[in-house]
């Protein structure tokens, strides 16, 4: 099914992966803002833990939101892999 159309199907593949990618990416963004944040105070402070600590509920916020993202890139890539598979069967008949 998808020998005859190899070079459409890894095209597609390909730009889904790419297209996932820079979904996680964005919503990768709050959680590495608020890491790079409290880096910057931790080295600043010396103190880790306490940086940690404080910063703790921004990290489960901002860890949802990437859980969200990546989620959401996933269930794109599930979607396109099934909508290429019924188009090549659909071509097949």
């Amino acid at each position: 099914l998808f020998r005859k159309n190899i070079l459409d199907v890894m095209i597609t593949f390909v730009l889904t992966a790419v297209l996932s990618i820079v979904i996680v990416l964005i919503f990768a963004i709050p959680i590495f803002i608020v890491g790079l944040t409290s880096a910057i105070s931790a080295m600043a402070t010396g103190n880790f833990m306490s940086v940690l600590m404080s910063n703790l509920p921004l990290f489960v916020v901002t860890g949802l939101i990437l859980l969200v993202g990546v989620s959401l890139a996933m269930l794109f890539s599930n979607s396109i892999r099934t909508d290429v598979y019924m188009q090549l069967k659909k071509k097949r008949k």
